[in-house]
């Protein structure tokens, strides 16, 4: 499957993709199961309760994207500015996922579950992090 700028997608998606740019796309309800993403660069989408499953996300970039009921389990995820996403990031949650060297700086992360989740030199300056779960 290609990923395709102002795309709609829902469903099930498997795959991999390297070194490209989505823009504008949705995402709703989509589960990603065992993805790769290396070095995407995802631009102003959408993602709406959807659930990332065994994904490596290594390398992947959100600028302006914005994120509402999302899930990360057993996800690969190094080095994301989930900062350089819009601030509307609403319920999104990480499980048994590795967010080394990650950005959440001056974030609201309020009851953000981080579960069993491995944060090695993660940016979480200036954000908020009230009832948030480690």
């Amino acid at each position: 499957m290609e990923l395709a700028d102002g795309a709609t997608y829902d469903g099930r998606i498997e795959g991999e993709w390297r070194e490209r740019t989505v823009r504008d796309a949705r995402f709703d309800g989509v589960e990603l199961v065992g993805c790769t993403f290396e070095d995407v660069r995802f631009v102003s989408c959408v993602f709406v309760e959807c659930r990332f499953e065994g994904c490596s996300l290594t390398g992947v970039r959100v600028d302006g994207c914005t994120l509402n009921d999302v899930r990360f389990e057993r996800c690969r995820m190094m080095g994301i500015d989930f900062a350089a996403a819009r601030q509307v990031v609403v319920d999104v949650g990480f499980r048994d996922s590795l967010l080394d060297y990650g950005c959440f700086a001056g974030m609201s992360l309020a009851r953000t579950e981080f579960r069993a989740c491995r944060l090695r030199e993660v940016d979480f300056s200036e954000a908020v992090l009230d009832g948030a779960v480690f």
